[in-house]
């Protein structure tokens, strides 16, 4: 039960950076 918890959290924070990372790329590319 705790394992699948760690894996959300895990899952969780790599949507979080995945998106933020995209976010920041968009961003740049504007003038």
């Amino acid at each position: 039960m705790l394992h699948d918890q760690v894996q959300k959290t895990l899952a969780f924070d790599g949507a979080i950076s995945c998106i933020s990372g995209l976010a920041f790329n968009i961003l740049k590319s504007y003038p």
